[in-house]
Formats: C-alpha cells, structure tokens, sequence
C-alpha cells in the first residue's frame, strides 16, 4: 500500500500592506510593503481600472528583483491550480515614498479582486503612462536605484 505523500508546505510570506519592507535589501529606501497576501489572513477587495491593471502588469513583466525558487498563489493553491510568481516589482509614489509587491500583486488583483492602497495604484498608473510601453533597460534603471 502506497502512503499520500504529504504536500509540500509554503512558506509563509505574508506583509501588511504599508508596513516597512524587510524582505530583501531596501537600498537605502524607504520602502513599503503592498500585496504580500497569504491564506490566513484577509485582504481588501474591491474593483480596479484596466488602466491600472495594464500598467501593473507591465511592471510584472520586468522584475525588479528575483527571487530563488517560486512563490504560489495561496487561494489558486487551496484550489488545486498552480500560480507562480518569483520576484518583485519596486515603484515610486509622488509622495517620495517606494513600494515593493510579489510580482504576484497582477494576479491578485485580477483574479481574486485584491484592493491595493491607493497610493500605490497611483504610482503604478503614473509609472507606466499609457500607451508607452517601456523596455527592460527603461525599467531597470527606473525602478532600482
């Protein structure tokens, strides 16, 4: 009789949102958390532009950092579906102030109605202006100091 293995676990990488970013280096900035979501804890939804989903998931595409191995969706996960996402993105607010989300914030915003802080989806609308898409060197140096 063959046993169930067990499922590996997730590690658990759950920031509130506006919280200090301790999860890798800052660079010197001050760097606020958005979008690190996991299961145990609720999130703020509601409904989103598709201006900002479009610029979000132009960020997405171009990471600012990397990560080793994958992080999942922990609600696509609890449903038998595999979402990975590995690294994060990095955006400035008017306000001077930086942010850092799990590349993984297009997918919750998309598909499980995530709510960011407005600060944030104000940053993301105005870092990617509309109808201008940016190549990966435009983001590199934009986006990590």
């Amino acid at each position: 009789k063959r046993k169930n293995k067990k499922q590996p676990t997730l590690p658990n990488i759950d920031f509130a949102d506006l919280t200090a970013h301790t999860y890798s280096p800052s660079c010197g900035l001050d760097l606020l958390n958005v979008g690190w979501l996991d299961d145990d804890h609720p999130f703020p939804v509601g409904l989103t532009t598709p201006e900002f989903h479009a610029a979000l998931l132009e960020l997405c595409a171009y990471p600012a950092f990397l990560h080793r191995g994958l992080h999942q969706c922990w609600y696509c996960a609890n449903l038998h579906r595999y979402v990975p996402g590995n690294g994060q993105i990095r955006v400035q607010g008017e306000n001077g102030i930086w942010y850092a989300a799990p590349t993984l914030v297009h997918h919750y915003v998309t598909h499980h109605q995530y709510l960011p802080p407005h600060e944030f989806i104000a940053a993301v609308v105005s870092a990617v202006p509309p109808g201008r898409l940016r190549t990966p060197s435009e983001f590199t140096s934009a986006f990590v100091p």
